[in-house]
């Protein structure tokens, strides 16, 4: 028997800059996963969708602070693969699982190969947020809609 499609909700959100008497707005989308921790614990984190980005990141912040439980992949990867923002990285994999609303059940694990910063980029004063790049859609055959406009519910990642 096949397993249901699970449904990931995408939130928007949008922010207004103006200049000159142009406005542009800025909108970002954004799902949440499940990251095991070295806890045995889960963390749930709001993960920024990239789709410019070929693969996630996870940056040092949060992986430090919540002792995510990843691991290196071992091998020699293209140089793009080995930074991120100005800092050295290591291609790594971690467990993550898809938070089901309204109930207590999680969907996973699901495998996400990842960058996982070394340290923070500097200059930033800011947490970066966790990059969902186009990577962990591929490798699950993820189907992914939303519109833009549709402020905060817009859309969703669908995992078979």
């Amino acid at each position: 028997m096949a397993s249901a499609t699970q449904s990931l909700p995408i939130v928007s959100s949008a922010t207004q800059y103006s200049a000159a008497g142009t406005s542009v707005v800025a909108v970002r989308l954004w799902a949440k996963l499940l990251f095991a921790s070295r806890a045995r614990t889960r963390f749930l984190a709001q993960c920024l969708l990239d789709t410019g980005a070929p693969i996630c990141v996870v940056p040092y912040a949060y992986h430090q602070t919540y002792s995510f439980a990843w691991q290196a992949l071992s091998g020699t990867w293209p140089q793009g693969y080995s930074s991120w923002a100005g800092v050295p990285c290591t291609l790594g994999q971690i467990s993550v699982w898809l938070p089901i609303p309204g109930i207590s059940v999680q969907r996973g694990p699901f495998r996400l190969i990842a960058k996982f910063a070394q340290a923070s980029p500097p200059g930033i004063s800011t947490p970066l947020p966790i990059l969902l790049g186009l990577n962990f859609l591929a490798d699950h055959r993820a189907e992914c809609s939303f519109q833009c406009h549709a402020i905060p519910h817009a859309g969703s990642i669908k995992f078979p």
